[in-house]
């Protein structure tokens, strides 16, 4: 129970306490209406009790509770007065402050009624007119006054409510979303690896297998190889390193055309493969963005068409046409008739589509493959 439920039940407590003992003092020359009438406050009392503690849930049995209640204390009003005022805003308080029951404006009418009519009636009994006029103003002044507080109270609360419900909603928003990012960089982490270590780890394959054929027959060319190899075997371990630690933070100075120019040198062994590259200077220019993005796509479908295409030809075309760049690029590998998209393709597919562009895959049975790339152009800032 909070601090305030219990100054409140404290204070309820005390009223009745009060009211008790006013009712048996105006009456104690009068037994049988002292006993009536103390015994009418514990029922209203207990009535109220049982209300709060179990018809919160069950709406018409409720209102009936606290109907009777209402003009329970206005009959008491009549009868006692005195602190049957003070006891009759305790059904006031509980109608109006607690925010889980729903206010029904009829029932504050007949409390009113029940507040202001008793007073008024006993003195035109009495004395056949209103004869305490100062009274009636201080009802009337008391009465909205306590009226506006209740609500101001109840907006409160409400607001409370609100505030930790957008709260919970911002946290599984915020959980969310923080999932999310986890998942979007583990798939960012996994392209990565595949589009650097993937390419690195088949040329190594190439290198040893073109090495296990001439070891025997040119050793200068198996030294060339060899030491080829190695290279590419550290620059693997440097693009594993700078995946996991720097999370695609490039730090190559290298131009495009140079990275593009060694990714070629680093797969061409021998006279069984040949590739054509073609380059626009004018790239030099882009994004760095974009320059990453067309970089990592030459090393992706490369590596496929040395993987699965059994080429001996490349061709690489990449120029800047008005205000986008086109990337072209062809083996004379033997295709497919249908397109089975990998995680490479569809990692091409996903990077040129972030960058605003376009990227469309043709091959035939025995007509090779054909990746056709168009990125719109942003300047390096």
């Amino acid at each position: 129970m909070t601090n305030s439920k219990a100054y409140f039940n404290t204070l309820r407590y005390s009223v009745i306490g009060l009211l008790f003992f006013d009712e048996i003092y105006k009456f104690n020359k009068q037994m049988i209406i002292c006993f009536i009438v103390l015994i009418f406050t514990a029922v209203l009392f207990f009535n109220d009790l049982y209300r709060i503690k179990q018809l919160l849930k069950e709406e018409k049995k409720y209102y009936t509770s606290l109907l009777i209640s209402i003009l329970g204390v206005g009959i008491l009003n009549f009868i006692v007065g005195g602190f049957s005022n003070v006891f009759a805003f305790f059904t006031l308080i509980e109608l109006i402050a607690k925010d889980n029951i729903k206010i029904k404006k009829p029932v504050i009418y007949i409390h009113a009624a029940a507040y202001f009519l008793p007073n008024t009636i006993r003195q035109m009994l009495a004395y056949g007119h209103i004869k305490d006029l100062s009274d009636i103003f201080i009802r009337i002044l008391i009465y909205p006054t306590v009226l506006i507080i209740l609500f101001l109270i109840r907006s409160l609360k409400l607001e409370r409510k609100e505030i930790a419900k957008l709260n919970e909603e911002l946290k599984d928003y915020s959980e969310k979303v923080g999932e999310l990012t986890v998942s979007k960089e583990r798939n960012r982490v996994a392209q990565e690896l595949h589009d650097s270590i993937g390419h690195s780890l088949m040329a190594i394959s190439m290198h040893l297998d073109f090495l296990g054929n001439i070891i025997d027959k040119d050793t200068r060319k198996a030294k060339e190889i060899l030491g080829r190899t190695d290279y590419i075997l550290k620059e693997s371990i440097e693009d594993l390193r700078d995946t996991v630690y720097k999370l695609k933070e490039s730090n190559n100075k290298d131009s495009l055309e140079s990275r593009i120019k060694t990714l070629v040198t680093n797969i061409t062994i021998g006279e069984t493969l040949n590739v054509n590259v073609m380059f626009d200077k004018n790239i030099e220019k882009v994004s760095a963005q974009i320059k990453e993005a067309i970089f990592t796509t030459v090393k992706e479908r490369v590596t496929n068409s040395l993987k699965h295409g059994a080429v001996t030809k490349i061709n690489i075309n990449i120029q800047c046409m008005n205000d986008k760049i086109d990337v072209i690029i062809e083996d004379d590998g033997k295709g497919c008739e249908n397109i089975l998209k990998s995680h490479g393709l569809r990692g091409i597919e996903s990077r040129i589509s972030n960058l605003g562009g376009e990227a469309v895959f043709k091959s035939s049975v025995g007509s090779g493959f054909r990746s056709e790339i168009s990125i719109p152009i942003i300047l390096e800032a």
